[in-house]
């Protein structure tokens, strides 16, 4: 798929077929693509953990969505804020950092042929210590991505409002 097809036919998925399988190597591609985002200084302050387990990721997405759609997504990818690894730069643009590799794990999930969902857990202590705890992790839970074949249409996006443009020349 080209660039441009992978942006504007990228949309939020909130229904997925149950039961299908994504091949590791399409959930690792998705997360390469993630570390390759720009970020402050290069230091990708940032980890990723893929989840399948189905006990999981249901207790995930349920505390975000109570209902069938998330809940039958083929995997979860949490990503991580790791502020050791943004010393000593200021701790508030590893957020940025964590957005922008999110935003390029969407994308090459879309490129790959599947749906995607971003799933926001900062700055919400509450969920993002339940999801630190499920995974028995350090790091800070950011987002994270519900993925899986889409069982549902979304409607196409309007055009970009071209008046929130400002050409200074």
């Amino acid at each position: 798929m080209e660039f441009d097809e992978a942006v504007k036919n990228r949309r939020s998925i909130r229904k997925f077929k149950p039961g299908i399988e994504i091949p590791a190597e399409d959930l690792e591609e998705i997360v390469k693509t993630g570390m390759r985002a720009p970020n402050m200084a290069n230091r990708k302050p940032w980890e990723f953990y893929i989840v399948t387990n189905r006990e999981v990721l249901e207790k995930i997405v349920l505390q975000h969505a109570p209902g069938e759609g998330w809940k039958k997504a083929s995997a979860l990818i949490v990503l991580c804020a790791r502020p050791d690894l943004q010393k000593p730069l200021p701790e508030d643009f590893m957020w940025l950092d964590c957005a922008a590799a999110q935003s390029y794990m969407l994308l090459a999930a879309s490129n790959l042929g599947y749906g995607s969902c971003w799933v926001g857990l900062y700055p919400d202590q509450r969920k993002m210590q339940m999801v630190q705890d499920l995974l028995q992790c350090e790091s800070l839970p950011f987002s994270a991505a519900v993925i899986g074949i889409p069982d549902e249409t979304v409607k196409a996006r309007e055009e970009p409002d071209v008046g929130k443009i400002h050409l200074i020349g």
